[in-house]
């Protein structure tokens, strides 16, 4: 039987252009809901173009929350999501209202729903450096069979390419003798903590799902130079800080490099630069 005081929560999943955000506002207007974006990428401001942001117009009115509120340099893990997520499912229930988690970060929705205590992070950049040099030298492989060797739960339900989590096992096991498996297994707690339904879309005709993502209405072309106008607009506000923060020569380094960049921007279809 449901346990009748815990939140009632509804969760929205699915791939993209499955029709997360247009399912949840409906949901939201006929049932009185206010959403939590559950997206890893929708949460930073400034990244609109090619995330799927849900814009003014599309959200209708619906309250939304963790949603365009984080500067693109900003570190942010399903830790900080759950618990900045679990306190506004409790106030929007505590309002009668009903709270909505939808996105496409299946991580940040499942270790809600389940509950998951996650540990301070115990991290030390010196091992996973060291980590990440073996893994250019001897192979992405090579740390996936020691995973197998010291976790093999861990390692049954990791990708032997998903290099990064392959590592942090590594790195928590050598940094305290724990292993992952052990530490998820005591995170998850005997009771979730909501009523929970969970509604996952999907498309059985891939190609259906393809033209839907091209219906969007964005072509190559327009892309490239949205991405090219948001890249010279992040690239300034970038610059703007060193020149605040830096000592003069530093800054005049990095405009040197940055009027540069820019030169060549146009001709370039994505671009990461660091400084």
């Amino acid at each position: 039987m449901a346990d009748l005081s815990k939140p009632r929560v509804v969760a929205v999943g699915g791939p993209t252009a499955s029709g997360k955000t247009a399912l949840s506002v409906a949901l939201a207007r006929a049932f009185d809901g206010e959403i939590i974006n559950a997206d890893s990428m929708q949460i930073y401001k400034n990244l609109d173009v090619g995330t799927a942001k849900p814009s003014e117009e599309e959200r209708q009115g619906i309250p939304h929350y963790l949603l365009d509120f984080l500067s693109p340099e900003t570190p942010y893990s399903v830790a900080d999501f759950t618990a900045a997520a679990d306190p506004l499912i409790r106030d929007i229930t505590a309002r009668g209202r009903l709270p909505l988690v939808v996105g496409g970060t299946g991580l940040y929705i499942t270790s809600l729903l389940s509950g998951m205590a996650f540990a301070p992070e115990k991290t030390d950049p010196a091992i996973r450096a060291r980590l990440q040099a073996r893994a250019d030298t001897e192979g992405g492989a090579a740390l996936y069979a020691e995973l197998q060797r010291i976790d093999p739960d861990y390692a049954a339900q990791v990708h032997p390419n998903n290099l990064p989590r392959v590592i942090r096992a590594l790195e928590l096991f050598e940094a305290t003798g724990r292993r992952m498996s052990d530490q998820r297994r005591e995170a998850r707690p005997a009771e979730a903590p909501y009523q929970a339904l969970c509604l996952c879309l999907t498309c059985r005709d891939r190609a259906v799902l393809y033209s839907r993502i091209d219906r969007r209405g964005w072509t190559m072309k327009k892309m490239r130079r949205m991405i090219t106008a948001r890249s010279r607009s992040l690239h300034q506000m970038r610059l703007e800080r060193e020149i605040l923060q830096s000592r003069w020569w530093t800054t005049v380094s990095c405009a040197m490099r940055w009027m540069s960049l820019v030169c060549i921007i146009p001709r370039l279809e994505t671009l990461t630069p660091t400084c």
